[in-house]
């Protein structure tokens, strides 16, 4: 998706301290900056609950933040957490096990952020860098910086995207869930049992393919996705839904979408 608008692209996989494996996507300069020497200033970008690194660069380049930063003449990086798309990798475990599904955000809190974060310092040789979160992935990040002082050095500034503090304000379908089918809900996921929840599948990829690409089926996909996350935004480019039900949902656990 990177290379199709003309970016230079690198997929690296680096892997946590409890052995799990996250590919990391780099925009190394813009379309007319790949001449700058020097050292860029870096920015991370982190997902929200179950979405992927490519979240960032699903719209057109005039309206992709990590297009937008590169352009800017920054060197961006674009972070997975574990359990999406590009997070489905152990050392030691199989993503088939109960095993490699046990963890919450919790543990992206402890492991995850400090693997991807001292990966691109050590890597730019910064030490500091500038940190864009959306949802979950600024939910990870408040957590962090209030628990370790020493991981707060490392972060110059923290933009947070639709930051997670508490649900009590969220509307829509999950607005619904959160108040009147909490208790039934959580029974729900505990019968479940550690597992993968809403990965990309064949059944995404068919509906994208054959529902949201039509021009009805467009609205219906938007009408879908406003009543799951709330009331019509202006701001969502409707053009691009088949894009975005391509990629999304990107999978989590059972146990984080509970927790």
């Amino acid at each position: 998706m990177i290379r199709f608008w003309g970016y230079p692209a690198e997929a690296i996989e680096i892997t946590t301290a409890d052995g799990y494996i996250l590919e990391l996507h780099r925009i190394k300069w813009g379309k007319n900056n790949s001449q700058t020497t020097g050292n860029k200033p870096v920015i991370f970008m982190q997902h929200g609950l179950e979405c992927a690194s490519d979240n960032w660069v699903s719209n057109l380049p005039s309206q992709s933040a990590g297009f937008l930063f590169a352009d800017a003449g920054f060197d961006v990086w674009l972070g997975n957490m574990r359990g999406n798309t590009y997070g489905k990798a152990h050392t030691s475990l199989s993503p088939d096990s109960h095993d490699f599904w046990k963890f919450s955000w919790d543990e992206m809190v402890q492991y995850d952020l400090d693997a991807m974060i001292n990966y691109v310092l050590n890597t730019t040789g910064q030490e500091s860098l500038y940190y864009m979160g959306h949802s979950q992935g600024t939910l990870t990040m408040f957590s962090k910086l209030s628990t370790d002082q020493n991981f707060a050095k490392k972060i110059k500034k923290f933009f947070a995207l639709a930051p997670v503090g508490t649900v009590k304000y969220i509307k829509g379908l999950l607005e619904y869930i959160a108040k009147f089918l909490y208790p039934e809900v959580e029974i729900i996921f505990d019968l479940l049992g550690p597992g993968e929840f809403l990965p990309q599948s064949w059944v995404t990829k068919l509906i994208s393919d054959w529902v949201c690409s039509g021009f009805i089926g467009n609205d219906l996909c938007d009408d879908i996705l406003f009543l799951i996350g709330g009331v019509e935004s202006n701001q969502m480019n409707k053009t691009r839904t088949p894009v975005y039900t391509a990629h999304t949902p990107a999978g989590t656990s059972t146990q984080n979408a509970s927790s």
